[in-house]
Parts: C-alpha cells; structure tokens; sequence
C-alpha cells in the first residue's frame, strides 16, 4: 500500500500546492484524482511516482518497480517506438528478445501501425502518447501513475487503455491517475480542492436508448460523445455510462437522431 502521510508541496514562497493531503492507495485499487486547473493534480502525481519530492511530510510504502505517464513528454524523440520501448524494457530487467516481444505485444494492443520504426519525433502527437503509456506497462509494476494519459487517443485506443487499467488493478496494482473526461468506471475518485484531499459522492448516470417508432436516421458513434465512458450495444438498445455534466447533451444527440430514452438513473461510487 502507498501511503501519502501529511505531504505539504510549496515551491518558494507561494501558498502550498498541497497542503497536508493524507492518502492510501491499496493495491488492487483504482484511484482517480479530480480537480480544476491549477489544483496540484500533476503535483501530487509526481509525488506518488517519485519524480518529485514534498516540502514535508512522508511518502510510505512506494514500491521499487513503478510505471508513470507523465502528462506531456517522456519520449525520446530521436527513436522510434519499438526501439524507444526495446531500450526501456532491457533497463527495466527484460532479455534483449523479452524487451523486443513486449514492445510487439504493447504496440500491437494501442495500434501502432506502420510508424513504429520511423523516429518519435516526426510521428502524431497520438503515437507519442502511445509510447508513452506503453512504456509504463512493459513489467509488472506495483504502481501505476497516469496524467491524463487518455489526452490525444482515440476512442478505441482509449477503450483499450481502459481495459488495460482495469486488468492491472484486478491483477493486484495500485492505479492512481488523472482524467478530465469524467469518472473512469469502477474508479475510487478523491477530489483535490485548496491543496487538500476531499472524498464525496460522483455525477454518473446510466442511460438507456430504445430505437423510436422508426429506424434511427443516423447511429451516432457513441462512445466519442463527450462525456459518455462506457458503451453497451444489443439488438434494439444501448446502455451507455455518462457523466452528469454531459447527459443533457448527450440525451439531445439521441433524440435528434431517432432514439427513444427508456431511463436515465443515477450511479453511486465511491469517492
């Protein structure tokens, strides 16, 4: 279990980023920091993963094995992805030919086509960010930290990521990360507000869609409707997990194109 005791972060003379933020992340838990811009998210991220010391206060329990995404950066430029996560794989521990099949395996599952041999630094934006993430699950880490590792990936990359997350605390690791889409399914979400942990209830709606009297004129693509996490499509409905913020437009979008509401119920998580 990583444990956060008292950590107060301050950089000169301001005010404290992080003010006393005590916080446990047991292993097998998937944990998501929210809060506004500004709040010490990336902050406290950093302190987690060991990139960045505290003002104060104590850090117990990282363990030595620990994958982090930072929020931008962390590739170097000058590779290309398989030889960039090749390079990290043999300095995490792995045979030359165990650091080449994993880079394969991590490539192949985020979709890194035919620019996995061209160097970093003339891929998409969305390609660095797959190494990126890809880098953090070439071992078996006791620690995840991601910071806003979903920024610049598609949808289906980004349902990828999600399983991916969800396989990794059900296989024992603690995951921390962050994500301004909304709450991540099956997420513990503690908000960060004036440099402290806060913990409350989440604005999560279930809604589910039934075809109208018609055929709908159009399918929207629902799971790159802002705000929509989780997709259930069967034969005549769909299901979709939506943030509270969002149901209003997403609920406009279906009727507009033909779908009948058959309800809208709040969800509860822990926070």
């Amino acid at each position: 279990m990583v444990r956060l005791q008292r950590v107060v972060k301050r950089y000169g003379r301001a005010a404290p980023v992080l003010a006393g933020v005590d916080l446990e992340v047991p292993a097998g838990v998937l944990l998501q920091v929210v809060g506004g811009n500004g709040a010490g998210k990336s902050t406290l991220l950093q302190i987690l993963a060991g990139v960045s010391g505290v003002s104060s206060g104590e850090v117990l329990g990282r363990p030595r094995i620990c994958g982090y995404v930072p929020q931008s950066g962390g590739v170097h430029r000058g590779l290309s992805p398989h030889s960039y996560l090749s390079q990290l794989g043999r300095i995490r521990g792995l045979t030359a030919r165990a650091a080449r099949g994993r880079a394969e395996v991590l490539l192949d599952r985020l979709d890194v086509g035919t620019g996995r041999d061209a160097e970093l630094a003339t891929a998409s934006g969305g390609t660095q960010r797959k190494a990126v993430i890809a880098q953090a699950f070439l071992v078996p880490a006791e620690l995840l930290v991601l910071d806003e590792p979903f920024d610049g990936l598609d949808a289906v990359s980004a349902a990828v990521l999600t399983r991916m997350l969800l396989q990794a605390a059900a296989d024992g690791a603690a995951v921390v990360l962050t994500d301004h889409r909304g709450q991540l399914p099956g997420a513990v979400v503690h908000e960060l507000v004036g440099g402290r942990l806060t913990v409350g209830a989440t604005g999560m709606v279930t809604v589910l869609l039934v075809h109208g009297s018609g055929m709908p004129a159009a399918e929207p693509v629902w799971g790159e409707l802002p705000g929509v996490l989780t997709v259930t499509v069967t034969a005549d409905q769909v299901r979709l997990l939506v943030s509270a913020a969002a149901c209003d437009e997403v609920l406009s979008t279906a009727l507009s194109r033909g779908w009948s509401i058959r309800s809208v119920n709040p969800e509860t998580y822990l926070r």
